[in-house]
């Protein structure tokens, strides 16, 4: 009676613990967030004082504008760990790919507002649903992110396909850039927790991972190959498959 009553105690105060790293983890990543913001609009205010033909207060000015982008993208791929940690099946609901894709789109625009980006689409000609949640949605930014900021030229192109896997019951997303690529020897590597393809270029090295981890959760995986076969310097493309669900009484586009 005695050890059952201590097991009782010691789940309570794990239980607790845990709510509280939580409440610590919302409001720390909130107050950040919301500083990083005004530094943001500080800095966009001072572009149109500064000298734009001043290079050396231009570049300090770029530099700091994307470090407080990227501060951001930190911010938002720890709440999204967080909150993958706490899904429960009960949460899941049916959700439409292509409604996924189209929301991702219009999000990345926002997002990479003065980048010249031209996204070609393809979407099956039935309803593409899966089961799962609108985090679905920052799965498919995150791929779209890495897709423009692994691109270096002025245009920047991203080809998206939703379509039946054939002869499963699945549904797959290609995201299909013309990036600087990734080598076959890290192809294996890019999922892993804090590993960087490209040693140039500074992340968190969590943005991958994160795509995974969401993917596992709902059922699915993700692979990546070359956009040109045996030639990886031409762009990548990640191929996303998910568990196929039926919607009965939904009308085909």
């Amino acid at each position: 009676m005695v050890e059952n009553q201590h097991t009782q105690e010691a789940i309570q105060q794990l239980e607790e613990a845990r709510k509280d790293l939580e409440f610590f983890l919302d409001l720390l990543t909130h107050d950040v967030s919301s500083q990083a913001m005004i530094a943001y609009s500080c800095l966009e205010e001072l572009k149109s004082i500064i000298d734009k033909n001043d290079e050396d207060s231009q570049f300090f000015l770029q530099t700091a504008v994307q470090s407080l982008f990227r501060a951001q993208m930190v911010i938002d791929q720890v709440k999204l760990l967080s909150q993958i940690k706490n899904l429960q099946d009960g949460d899941y609901t049916p959700i439409d790919l292509v409604g996924v894709v189209r929301r991702s789109v219009t999000a990345l625009k926002s997002m990479f507002p003065e980048e010249q980006i031209k996204i070609i689409t393809t979407f099956a000609k039935k309803p593409s649903f899966v089961q799962g949640t609108t985090i679905l949605d920052s799965c498919m930014l995150n791929l779209l992110q890495n897709a423009v900021l692994a691109d270096p030229h002025p245009l920047k192109q991203i080809e998206i396909i939703v379509d039946e896997v054939q002869g499963e019951q699945k549904w797959k997303i290609e995201v299909i850039d013309h990036g600087e690529g990734i080598p076959d020897s890290l192809k294996e590597k890019i999922f892993q927790r804090f590993f960087r393809a490209r040693s140039g270029k500074k992340g968190s090295g969590l943005g991958l991972y994160i795509v995974k981890t969401i993917l596992e959760k709902f059922g699915g995986e993700i692979s990546v190959t070359n956009r040109v076969i045996n030639d990886f310097t031409q762009g990548t493309r990640f191929v996303i498959s998910l568990p196929r669900i039926e919607i009965a009484n939904f009308p085909e586009s």
